[in-house]
């Protein structure tokens, strides 16, 4: 029996080297397929990154915090802002990435009570 699975395929590029229209709509995934191309990576293998990307982050908001914000916050403010999430429905996955956490982590935190 053979398994398919439901990877995203990108649409041809209009031109070579240039992102698939379908990946160009966001302006996250342009602007990784850009730092990568800059970076040396070649234009096959950015493009495999971006369409991973929009695979794994589809439907999902990115929040991309500063480091001088998270240098500001304390543990116990972090804590408390992340409970709030997820009493307001976010799921735990998306709060671990928010907050550059693992997942168990992150339920940890969520499940215990403030104080």
């Amino acid at each position: 029996m053979t398994q398919t699975t439901n990877k995203r395929r990108a649409e041809p590029a209009s031109k070579p080297d240039e992102l698939p229209p379908d990946l160009r709509r966001c302006e996250l995934i342009s602007s990784i397929y850009d730092n990568a191309r800059r970076l040396g990576v070649s234009h096959e293998v950015a493009v495999m990154i971006c369409a991973e990307t929009q695979t794994e982050w589809a439907g999902q908001q990115a929040y991309i915090h500063k480091d001088a914000e998270d240098a500001r916050r304390s543990a116990s403010e972090r804590n408390n802002k992340m409970r709030r999430d997820y009493q307001r429905g976010e799921s735990v996955a998306f709060i671990a990435r928010r907050y550059c956490l693992s997942w168990r982590q992150a339920y940890r935190i969520v499940a215990e009570p403030a104080g």
